[in-house]
């Protein structure tokens, strides 16, 4: 026999055996008396009050008892809500003067089995203008959709130096401002079945098209005042990759979450998904996390494998590269980020020309596994060592390591802490701080040491995620 004992805040499930449950029976006797119930005084019921009146007047409020007109359900989809837009202007700068903002328009039906987003973003000229539309229907256990969606990236650097002015010949200050684009346009369809309420099966397939575009701004500092010229640079842009997709994800998530990351339970994804195309590999994910609640305190482990297989390498295969320094990203390793290698003193020949510590990072296929110790620092009562519900804040102790290779280069799998040219693990531990900033994102301000830049030493960063 098997039942259930709810204490201390958690349920726990006894078992016992058969044997264990063998005895007398008990038999009453013939000549018992009726014993009247226990109860707390008064012995006489109370009938006056709003719970008599109540009990007295059981129909009273309610509808008459009638016929009622009634109506098929109507399914169409009406406004939930708009989130907050976003507005912005820049005047110079890297990425040069323009208008920024974004909105966002989220519809349902009233039972909430459809959901329609529609997201639109400027980035501050008409070439930037992007939008995704997306679509999901819960109505039945098949849970299907699709969406659609234009996408520009921009990625701008500015160089500085000497130059001719074209009009008069004479050397000239110069700043050159290069902007590139890559337009994602992409159509997918998806489809989910759950075997339970913490397990599901997903099926994904879509089209993706990257496109480029090119073009550099020249500022001619002239005794006369300040010139500039914007020059195409479509003859270098590369072509235009395609990609056809298809997906296949057994998901698990029994996960509980706090403020600013989960704090019990675990989750776990598994996919393979073929590309064909412009290039042709498999990539295969395996995400595994585990989150242990030592009440208040949570203990977090992280287990990643992403793998390009089948893919290209070389300086040109960008849509086939997995990073460990990119922050936001699904396999970022702190104290790593790309962004932070501001000095070429810090770099080793890898003995190909390229900088060891930034070679390192990136490759067709990475290895990720992070260990966390999470405090709940401000919160509420029921959470949180300091009851502070306006700014919800998690201290959290981590060590975070990662290994990328491709197939042409294997790692070499040691720890070392002094430069080296060689392909190897890299390592950071640190603390980081995550706040819940009103309910809109997660920020977090990190201290990492990474053990493998040893020109670099212990720095600060940032990243606006939640807690993995």
């Amino acid at each position: 026999m098997m039942y259930s004992v709810f204490g201390d805040g958690k349920y726990t499930v006894y078992g016992r055996a058969q044997d264990e449950l063998a005895g007398t029976p008990y038999t009453a006797p013939d000549r018992v008396a009726p014993s009247i119930a226990a109860i707390l005084p008064p012995s006489r019921s109370v009938d006056d009050g709003l719970v008599g009146n109540y009990l007295g007047d059981p129909l009273g409020g309610l509808p008459p008892d009638r016929a009622y007109e009634d109506s098929d359900y109507n399914a169409r989809l009406k406004l939930d809500y708009v989130a907050p837009p976003s507005v912005g202007v820049t005047a110079g700068g890297p990425f040069g003067s323009g208008v920024y903002g974004g909105i966002a328009f989220y519809f349902s039906d009233m039972l909430g089995n459809q959901n329609l987003t529609v997201v639109a973003q400027a980035q501050g000229t008409f070439k930037d203008i992007g939008g995704q539309v997306a679509y999901l229907n819960r109505e039945n256990r098949l849970n299907w959709g699709g969406m659609a969606g234009h996408i520009p990236v921009l990625y701008s650097s500015s160089f500085i130096g000497t130059g001719r002015d074209p009009d008069t010949g004479q050397p000239v200050d110069i700043i050159e401002q290069l902007r590139q684009r890559i337009y994602i346009d992409q159509v997918r369809g998806v489809a989910a079945y759950p075997f339970s309420t913490t397990r599901r099966l997903e099926l994904t397939g879509g089209f993706t098209r990257y496109g480029f575009d090119y073009e550099v701004d020249t500022y001619y500092f002239t005794p006369l005042g300040v010139r500039r010229e914007r020059t195409d640079l479509s003859q270098d842009e590369p072509d235009a990759v395609y990609f056809g997709t298809t997906g296949l994800a057994l998901v698990t998530d029994y996960s509980f979450f706090g403020f600013t990351s989960p704090i019990r339970g675990g989750r776990s994804r598994i996919e393979v998904s073929p590309y064909i195309g412009s290039e042709q590999f498999i990539r295969l994910q395996a995400d595994y996390r585990k989150y242990f609640f030592l009440e208040p305190f949570t203990v977090a482990f992280r287990g990643l494998h992403v793998g390009n297989y089948g893919a290209k390498t070389g300086e040109n295969q960008l849509f086939t590269r997995e990073y460990l320094g990119l922050a936001n990203s699904l396999g970022f390793v702190r104290g790593y980020s790309l962004t932070s290698f501001d000095d070429l003193g810090e770099c080793t020949n890898d003995g190909q020309g390229r900088c060891a510590e930034y070679q390192r990072l990136l490759g067709t296929r990475i290895g990720v596994a992070s260990l966390e110790f999470r405090v709940p620092l401000l919160g509420t009562d029921s959470f949180g060592l300091l009851n502070f519900p306006y700014l919800p804040t998690e201290l959290t102790f981590f060590a975070d390591g990662g290994v990328a290779w491709t197939a042409e280069e294997a790692p070499e799998l040691k720890f070392v802490t002094e430069r080296t040219g060689e392909r190897v693990p890299v390592f950071s531990t640190g603390v980081s701080t995550r706040f819940n900033m009103f309910g809109y994102l997660v920020l977090e301000i990190f201290y990492a040491h990474p053990f493998q830049r040893p020109g670099k030493g212990s720095h600060f960063g940032f990243q606006l995620i939640p807690g993995w």
